[in-house]
């Protein structure tokens, strides 16, 4: 009987701590996606808008305080802050960028004329 006992305490003590994981592996969240609203926007010159990024992990979990870097395809036409204010400068349409590591989405801005924005006439 003394080698079941020799036996129980060996595979036991071969098993480790039972409450504690064995994998040394942590989670690390990195940027995995953005997602930019709205999708699309009007703005007439000399007129802004905010664009909101939020960025989500490899988990689909957001990711607060993460630095969004912000891009505009002409910024003769219209500029985008650090914050993501959009500024309308001349007619035209261009395309906003917000880039989370490397992850990043796209909006389409129309930039229209404001007399054309006051009657209606803009889509």
């Amino acid at each position: 009987m003394p080698w079941v006992i020799a036996v129980a305490l060996l595979a036991f003590g071969c098993m480790g701590d039972l409450t504690t994981p064995t994998s040394d592996a942590v989670f690390t969240a990195v940027p995995q996606k953005v997602i930019l609203t709205p999708g699309t926007a009007e703005v007439v010159v000399g007129g802004s808008t905010t664009m909101v990024a939020i960025v989500k992990d490899q988990r689909d979990s957001v990711m607060t305080g993460q630095p969004v870097v912000w891009s505009s395809t002409d910024f003769s036409i219209a500029t985008v802050s650090t914050a993501g204010v959009v500024t309308g400068m001349a007619v035209g349409t261009v395309t906003i960028s917000a880039t989370a590591g490397t992850a990043s989405a796209t909006a389409r801005v129309n930039v229209v004329p404001r007399a054309q924005r006051l009657l209606g006439l803009a889509r």
